[in-house]
């Protein structure tokens, strides 16, 4: 063999080895990537303590996703440190970084009996301590039992400015005015809807919708706006006692048994009365037109006319006499 040929068959086997080492070569590289494919599929990150995680779905049925370290581990007993109340076994709220008893002060609540005795759900749904006599309060729940919260401080329940919705829910002496539904005095000048708004001796004023004395002299529209022995005077818009002597505009402004007379004044229109005729007078007597006073008509009456008396009798010779 002649140098030439003994190069050609070096050179072949150079290619031969070259081409044999890149085989070799991307043989490994495929084992490689498919043995770590295979760790990967068979190596269990999930359901496994200290894989990382997102969610408790990537972690095992007996673990959760922490949310402090992102790793699958066992729900935080008590005391122990966690981000989410989701990082506490169950019964456990995560506060302050740290895994608590639920119910416990300062934890998250609806109501009352989510809190542990004697704890209460205050107005911020949070278990607290209940507010004592002058406490601070947002409302009533934030206060012991029997207070009620007034101007943010606690305060003895009934006691005037409390809610209420009967009288019988105020201390003694105050009423449970309907309108603001609170404990009232129910003194002049309190807002009312009814006279059980207002206190004894009161009245609620149809005119201004406040208690008021209603007393004689007052301003007034209807009668309700008077004390009961008073009557609303439609001539002068004032209590009046209706007595004889009163201003009137109508029988209504005065007392049973009293009329108003042509000179808008009670009167007993009994006979002796002054009058203007037979409207002045009570019921059965004559304005008798002699005197202009109220007279029964009767035989033997002074008149001026037959009308001076009464029915059946006629005037003759200035006398009510009968007819012969």
């Amino acid at each position: 063999m002649d140098s030439s040929q003994k190069q050609k068959k070096s050179n072949k086997t150079i290619v031969y080895g070259s081409i044999i080492l890149i085989a070799i070569t991307i043989f490994g590289v495929v084992f490689v990537i498919y043995w770590f494919g295979i760790r990967k599929k068979r190596s269990p990150t999930n359901n496994q303590n200290n894989n990382q995680c997102t969610t408790n779905t990537d972690c095992a049925s007996s673990l959760i996703c922490n949310s402090i370290s992102n790793t699958c581990t066992a729900a935080g007993a008590q005391n122990a440190i966690c981000g989410v109340d989701s990082d506490c076994v169950s019964g456990l709220t995560c506060l302050n970084s740290l895994c608590i008893a639920d119910g416990s002060l300062n934890t998250p609540c609806t109501s009352s009996s989510d809190c542990n005795s004697p704890l209460i759900c205050n107005s911020s749904n949070l278990c607290s301590t209940a507010a004592t006599l002058n406490g601070s309060c947002q409302s009533d729940i934030d206060c012991a039992s029997d207070l009620s919260c007034l101007d943010n401080i606690c305060v003895i329940s009934g006691s005037a400015g409390t809610s209420c919705t009967v009288s019988s829910d105020c201390n003694s002496g105050l009423l449970c005015n309907s309108i603001s539904n609170t404990c009232s005095s129910g003194s002049v000048g309190v807002d009312c809807s009814t006279i059980n708004d207002c206190g004894t001796g009161l009245v609620c004023s149809s005119l201004t919708n406040t208690c008021q004395a209603g007393q004689f002299g007052n301003s007034c529209l209807v009668n309700s706006d008077c004390l009961p022995q008073y009557d609303c005077n439609s001539l002068t818009n004032t209590c009046s006692s209706a007595a004889v002597g009163d201003s009137c505009n109508n029988y209504a402004d005065c007392n049973t048994g009293l009329i108003c007379n042509n000179d808008k004044v009670c009167s007993t229109g009994a006979p002796g009365t002054d009058c203007q005729n037979s409207v002045d007078c009570s019921a059965g007597l004559i304005c008798n037109s002699l005197n202009s006073e109220c007279s029964t008509g009767n035989e033997g009456s002074q008149c001026a006319v037959d009308a001076d008396c009464h029915f059946e009798l006629y005037c003759i010779e200035g006398v009510c006499v009968s007819e012969e």
